[in-house]
């Protein structure tokens, strides 16, 4: 989301949801608290918070999968904290037909696609989450990549963003980045005119 604009009617409340019961995803909810990645952190996760004006998600393993829970969370996730949805990027290195064949199938939609024929290096060159960044408008300073490889994580901090990892492919310690949780419903967003505040709840 970029700071600074609002494309709704009326005011941007924050709003703040944490799956539970019937409207969360039925895998993953339980087991193992989320943590942070880098040792010198150290922080619980309740007591991470990532500022970001845009957001930059990785496809396989991260949105749409083979595990429809993903999607699932996915789609729950954004919809539930009424983020717009012409402030993300999807950053997908497979070829621009199937990428947007999967966005319809998935009913997800989103204003920036990057796939490999947009770029000449792939992931973990940071040119894929560069280029989503400029195209949207948004420092990259000012971007947070969620990502479920270490290849994806790896660019996303030569990008110079800030960087959550999903355990939906890889095991934890594979991961380096800034948050690691075990997939987005762990992770709460803050929406309001400043942009988003992105928080993390063990207890999901």
């Amino acid at each position: 989301m970029r700071r600074g604009r609002t494309r709704r009617r009326g005011r941007v409340r924050p709003r703040r949801w944490r799956p539970s019961g019937r409207r969360a995803c039925s895998e993953g909810i339980t087991g193992p608290k989320a943590r942070c990645a880098r040792p010198w952190r150290g922080a619980l996760l309740e007591d991470m918070k990532l500022q970001a004006e845009a957001l930059l998600f990785d496809n396989d393993g991260t949105l749409v999968s083979s595990m429809e829970s993903v999607h699932r969370c996915w789609t729950l996730w954004a919809r539930e904290y009424g983020i717009p949805a012409e402030d993300f990027a999807r950053v997908e290195l497979h070829g621009r037909p199937l990428a947007e064949a999967r966005l319809r199938e998935a009913g997800v939609d989103f204003p920036e696609l990057v796939t490999a024929g947009d770029v000449t290096r792939g992931k973990p060159d940071p040119e894929p989450f560069l280029l989503a960044a400029r195209r949207l408008g948004v420092d990259p300073a000012r971007c947070v990549v969620f990502e479920d490889a270490p290849a994806g994580l790896a660019a996303g901090r030569a990008a110079g963003m800030r960087t959550v990892a999903l355990t939906t492919t890889h095991p934890a310690a594979e991961l380096d980045a800034d948050v690691v949780v075990r997939n987005l419903s762990a992770v709460s967003a803050l929406v309001s005119e400043g942009g988003i505040t992105l928080e993390t709840d063990p207890a999901s």
